[in-house]
């Protein structure tokens, strides 16, 4: 028995065949890369941790597991674009170099290697990064400078000002990745500024307005909506709220937050905190 195809049954079926082979190997490819940013990330974080508690040995073992050649090629399954995988590149590259320079202050190794956890969280969650939990140790550090340049305090605006740019170069890859251009390279251009003035900008009044205009870009850069006087109160406390989830999201041991006791429901899902 004979069987006789029509030129559109055979195109058709061809058709069919052909969108059947490309859904099954996108849903592979979307496993690798699924999986390939799983352990990417259980490595940026077993590191930090390790920094936190000043391991340095064992993070750089940890590290060790990746190289700058594990973002750098398409193949590696991570689906970014050549920006981001230089981005991703160079972020892992001062992260290796915070765990094996021995002269590098403790903070500085923790905010290199926290760096580049952040940018390996926003690069796979760009809509909810975690670097957005930091808004309120970001706006702390910054009223901090404020603070100091209106008391005429000019040790303690460069103690102030370090703190501030070292929290600002934890989140600056996250920024670029998440973010409009515009937005990083204005705040970039702005810390530029900063670092440029800061032995004179305590005595130089006329100067004292780019705090404010780092105040705004940062506040834009963490998506908090311009408010009036009267909601200011308001989401101010929303900064304070998240930068406390960010807090228990990497306190060690989490549940001494709220006690020691046993029945603790409270849980650490990497017992690290950003508390420089």
């Amino acid at each position: 028995m004979k069987l006789y195809f029509s030129k559109a049954s055979v195109l058709c079926i061809a058709l069919l065949f052909l969108l059947y082979a490309f859904g099954a190997d996108t849903s592979l490819y979307a496993k690798e890369s699924n999986q390939a940013w799983k352990d990417i990330d259980t490595i940026a974080t077993r590191a930090l941790k390790e920094v936190k508690q000043k391991q340095y040995d064992q993070a750089k073992s940890t590290l060790s597991y990746l190289s700058e050649e594990s973002f750098s090629t398409q193949g590696n399954g991570l689906q970014l674009s050549m920006e981001d995988m230089y981005l991703l590149s160079m972020s892992y590259k001062d992260a290796v170099q915070a765990v094996t320079q021995v002269t590098m202050a403790d903070t500085q190794r923790y905010t290199e290697v926290a760096k580049f956890k952040l940018l390996v969280d926003a690069l796979q969650r760009p809509k909810q990064p975690l670097w957005l939990e930091t808004s309120s140790q970001v706006l702390k550090a910054l009223e901090d400078v404020k603070v100091t340049v209106s008391e005429g305090d000019a040790r303690g605006f460069q103690k102030a000002l370090n703190q501030f740019l070292l929290l600002s170069e934890m989140i600056r890859p996250s920024i670029i990745a998440t973010e409009s251009p515009e937005i990083a390279e204005k705040l970039q251009s702005q810390l530029a500024f900063l670092e440029r003035q800061r032995n004179v900008l305590v005595n130089n009044k006329d100067e004292h307005g780019i705090l404010d205009m780092v105040q705004a870009t940062i506040k834009e850069a963490y998506r908090i909506p311009k408010e009036s006087e009267a909601d200011s109160s308001f989401y101010w406390v929303l900064a304070m709220v998240g930068g406390f989830i960010f807090y228990l999201y990497f306190m060690p041991d989490g549940a001494n937050i709220l006690g020691n006791g046993k029945n603790s429901r409270v849980k650490s899902k990497t017992s690290i905190i950003f508390d420089l």
